[in-house]
């Protein structure tokens, strides 16, 4: 269990869970399973990415593969903290709201808004090749090579650094790897059972 969990529903009427994990680990998947288990209760999921930077404003690092600085989305700074919690702390538009973002569980501020803390977890292979599948799928990042050496280069390590020791702040780890998806299963119906009992 996390350092926040206490059983108990936060001011203001609606439940919070934040889904936190790293980027390909599956935290969309699994916000949108969540969101199909709760029905028919009104759920809105709070995609964070929405709180990147501007680009002239984001941090960069040095790529060995292009000799040059690029843009570093895998960092804290690389997100308006202030505007992100601001955000969250106001949203009234649902009975249960889901923050998902790979760095949901990094602010000590976000956590504390927070019913429902939660990790999902990837192994770090299957996480990278489901994070480059998706990007080749969606025309982003440039060709399979530039995308895998952007994964070795900065998602990796900063997933190391930043990202996985905020693992010990979850209520509720989601496995999500493709061969236990009977655990992620198992796990996310606890969750959900959870998230109904505050509504009670």
């Amino acid at each position: 269990m996390g350092d926040g969990e206490k059983g108990e529903r936060k001011p203001g009427g609606v439940v919070r869970v934040g889904i936190g994990g790293g980027s390909g680990a599956g935290k969309s998947v699994v916000a949108d399973l969540m969101r199909a288990g709760l029905r028919p209760r009104a759920v809105a999921v709070v995609r964070l990415d929405r709180f990147f930077q501007p680009t002239d404003r984001m941090p960069t690092y040095y790529s060995r593969h292009h000799r040059e600085a690029r843009l570093d989305f895998n960092r804290p700074d690389s997100l308006n903290e202030g505007a992100m919690v601001d955000f969250c702390s106001r949203f009234t538009d649902a009975e249960i709201a889901i923050f998902e973002g790979h760095f949901a569980l990094f602010f000590p501020a976000l956590r504390d808004l927070m019913d429902i803390r939660c990790y999902v977890e990837s192994g770090g292979e299957e996480m990278l090749e489901r994070r480059t599948r998706r990007n080749l799928a969606a025309g982003y990042g440039g060709d399979e090579a530039t995308i895998r050496h952007y994964n070795r280069e900065c998602v990796l390590p900063r997933f190391r650094e930043f990202i996985e020791p905020t693992k010990e702040y979850a209520d509720f780890v989601i496995p999500n790897h493709e061969s236990r998806m009977a655990d992620r299963d198992r796990v996310l119906g606890q969750l959900c059972e959870r998230v109904l009992r505050l509504l009670d």
